[in-house]
């Protein structure tokens, strides 16, 4: 009797506000302790660390390997936006291009000109991977273990041929942030097929 007692009156010395909150599985836990009150309170200290550590696992931010710039407009004063990715491999290329580099993928929001999405090299020019074609210029894409796929892109406005801006933007962005492996392969001039592999994980939501 004296032992069915004890954690009852530890209950009743409880504050109210504990009594109130008390999980009737931690107090199931403690009945047969010695020191009720103080079973009660480590245990809902246990709890309370593993709810904390639970939610942060749930609200974990990605971490990608995206790097952000901004910079202004000369012509229109105005902040643009830039998300930068590099290729996880590396090509070398011949003379006059030799030297091991990576592909640059990115995604630029531009005060003129909207939401782009640009793929790169140093060095090198990139043509078409169905032969030169002014208004019909396509790279190799693959998303994942997907099929390979046909994807139209246009030339930069400078001439520059070491740069291209994808088209389908929308659809390609969508494809993008629900890939964890993006292939894109290109043709070089005097190279041939190059593919450079891309995580794409943890782009920010402002670039999507």
């Amino acid at each position: 009797m004296k032992r069915l007692l004890l954690p009852l009156i530890a209950l009743l010395s409880l504050p109210i506000s504990s009594k109130a909150e008390l999980d009737p599985e931690i107090h199931k836990l403690c009945l047969p302790a010695r020191d009720y009150s103080g079973c009660i309170k480590f245990q809902s200290k246990i709890k309370n660390t593993n709810v904390t550590q639970n939610e942060s696992s749930i609200n974990e931010k990605v971490e990608g390997k995206w790097e952000y710039i901004d910079f202004e407009d000369s012509a229109s004063g105005k902040t643009a936006l830039r998300a930068s990715l590099l290729s996880e491999n590396k090509i070398n290329l011949s003379f006059p291009y030799e030297g091991n580099q990576k592909g640059t993928l990115g995604v630029r929001i531009h005060p003129r000109f909207g939401k782009n999405i640009f793929f790169s090299i140093k060095k090198g020019q990139i043509i078409s991977s169905g032969g030169y074609s002014y208004d019909n210029k396509y790279l190799l894409v693959r998303f994942d273990e997907g099929d390979v796929q046909k994807w139209k892109y246009v030339g930069a406005a400078d001439l520059s041929s070491n740069i291209i801006f994808i088209s389908n933007v929308k659809k390609f962005l969508k494809k993008l942030t629900n890939s964890k492996k993006i292939y894109i392969t290109v043709n070089l001039y005097q190279e041939s097929q190059r593919t450079f592999i891309f995580d794409p994980t943890g782009l920010k939501k402002e670039f999507r």
